[in-house]
C-alpha cells in the first residue's frame, strides 16, 4: 500500500476479505470496537493470534488515522489508535484509484469491507461491490481486510511479487516442516488428507487443546454433480 517515511515500514493490506463482522454494537469509533478487539486478540479466536510469528515481522506500535470524515479528502490527525493491526481509512482506498472510477482500483474485488474511517457516531464507511463508497451501520456486517505494518528490517527470500509468485519473508519460509506436528501448523495453511479429489483441506483452528480443526479447501465434487457443501474436520 504505502512506505511511511518515518521509519520505512511497509503497509499491507488483505487481498480479499477473510471474514465478515459487525464493527461495533452501536458506535463507529474504532477504539474500543469489537473490530480493534478481534484484529488485535491474541487469542486463538482472534487474527492477529494466527500470523505466524508477528512480532518478527509487524511494527508492533502502528498509528490508525481513525478520524471521522464527510469525504475522501485526507484527514487531520485527530484520531489516531496505536495497534498492530488495523483497517485502511477511506482517504487510501480513494488514492489507489486516485479519486476515479473505484474499478481502476487494485482494492476492488466486487466485495464489501469496512474501512477505518466514521461517517457520524454511528456510521461507518465502506467500499461496496458496486464502483463506490459507502456508509453503513457499524452494527452490521461487512466484511474485513486487516492492514498490517511490516517493519523495516524483514527482508524478501523469494518470489516477484506477483499474484501468481508472491514474495516470501526470510523467516516465513514453509519449506522444512516436514515432521511437525499438526496443532503447530497456522489458519489458512494447506493439507492433503485422504484420498481422491475431495482431499485438500486448509487448518481452520486449535480451539481445543491437542486437536486442529480443518475443512475441505474447495466445494465436494461428485460426478456429474459439483455438490456445494463445507465439512469440519477435528483431527
Amino acid at each position: 500500500m504505502s512506505i511511511d517515511p518515518n521509519d520505512n515500514s511497509v503497509k499491507l493490506v488483505t487481498q480479499w476479505n477473510i471474514s465478515s463482522i459487525n464493527y461495533s454494537s452501536d458506535s463507529s469509533s474504532f477504539a474500543g470496537s469489537y473490530m480493534e478487539d478481534w484484529l488485535n486478540d491474541t487469542n486463538v479466536e482472534g487474527f492477529l493470534y494466527n500470523l505466524r510469528d508477528y512480532e518478527r515481522f509487524i511494527k508492533l506500535d502502528s498509528k490508525w488515522n481513525a478520524t471521522m470524515m464527510a469525504d475522501t479528502s485526507k484527514p487531520p490527525k485527530t484520531t489516531i489508535v496505536e495497534d498492530p493491526v488495523g483497517l485502511l481509512n477511506l482517504y487510501e482506498y480513494a488514492m489507489t484509484c486516485n479519486n476515479t472510477s473505484y474499478v481502476n482500483s487494485y482494492l476492488f474485488t466486487l466485495l464489501e469491507w469496512w474501512t477505518l474511517t466514521p461517517y457520524n457516531a454511528t456510521n461507518v464507511w465502506y467500499g461496496d461491490n458496486m464502483d463506490r463508497i459507502d456508509m453503513w451501520n457499524a452494527g452490521g456486517v461487512v466484511g474485513l481486510r486487516p492492514s498490517i505494518n511490516l517493519r523495516n528490517d524483514v527482508k524478501i527470500v523469494s518470489g516477484s511479487g506477483t499474484e501468481e509468485d508472491p514474495y516470501r519473508l526470510l523467516g516465513d519460509n514453509d519449506e522444512e516442516n516436514n515432521g511437525t506436528y499438526l496443532n503447530t501448523r497456522y489458519s489458512g495453511e494447506y493439507i492433503s488428507f485422504g484420498t481422491g479429489e475431495n482431499n485438500l483441506y486448509r487448518v481452520v483452528s486449535h480451539e481445543t487443546r491437542g486437536l486442529t480443526k480443518i475443512t475441505n479447501a474447495e466445494p465436494l465434487k461428485q460426478y456429474p454433480l459439483e455438490i456445494v457443501s463445507t465439512i469440519l474436520v477435528v483431527i
